[in-house]
């Protein structure tokens, strides 16, 4: 059976295959897909899934580095807002959990980290920065409140940020000075204003 017209998927506490996946390929109009303690069962399989239609993705696995292993990469092509646990930011710099999700860097204007399980700052931190090269339009930024970032990130990595949400200490993350060293509209002035 495929539901041709079902736009939102949600799915909780589940271990499930790449077969899932490939149902959701088959499901022309699917906008929204929420995952919540879900985990992949192991595969060998490396071939991307393309979910063309996709444009809100919440997944928030078990949390253990094992439960997300055998994630495929998803190519989202028209994927605006993205939200994932921070265990998809662990990784070695050039194997992160993140890079399953392709997305066109132009489109994704919404990343929300969710911290579900403990993953050290410095890691967290270094899978973040990694994902924002990916992502250079977001315009809104959420982040749990922990981990606390040992650094603020660098101002241009995100140039386009119109909002954010997560720890005070953290707010960095959404000043931005232009040349003049005045601070654009919309972002937090140094004395609170």
């Amino acid at each position: 059976m495929v539901l041709l017209s079902v736009r939102e998927v949600s799915i909780w506490r589940v271990s499930t295959s790449r077969a899932l996946f490939h149902y959701f390929q088959r499901c022309p109009r699917l906008e929204r897909l929420t995952l919540i303690n879900v985990s992949m069962i192991d595969s060998t399989e490396t071939t991307p899934i393309s979910l063309e239609s996709l444009k809100y993705l919440l997944y928030r696995p078990i949390s253990t580095l094992r439960a997300i292993n055998s994630l495929p990469t998803l190519i989202l092509p028209k994927l605006k807002t993205l939200l994932i646990g921070s265990i998809l930011l662990s990784g070695s710099a050039d194997s992160f959990q993140h890079q399953v999700f392709r997305f066109d860097r132009s489109v994704l204007t919404e990343l929300s980290i969710g911290t579900y399980t403990r993953v050290g700052a410095e890691s967290m931190e270094a899978g973040l920065v990694e994902l924002l090269k990916r992502a250079d339009g977001i315009r809104s930024l959420s982040l749990d409140e922990e981990p606390k970032f040992k650094s603020s990130l660098a101002a241009d990595l995100i140039p386009e940020l119109e909002a954010f949400r997560g720890r005070p200490d953290n707010v960095l993350v959404s000043a931005r000075a232009d040349r003049s060293g005045k601070y654009s509209p919309g972002s937090r002035q140094p004395n609170g204003d």
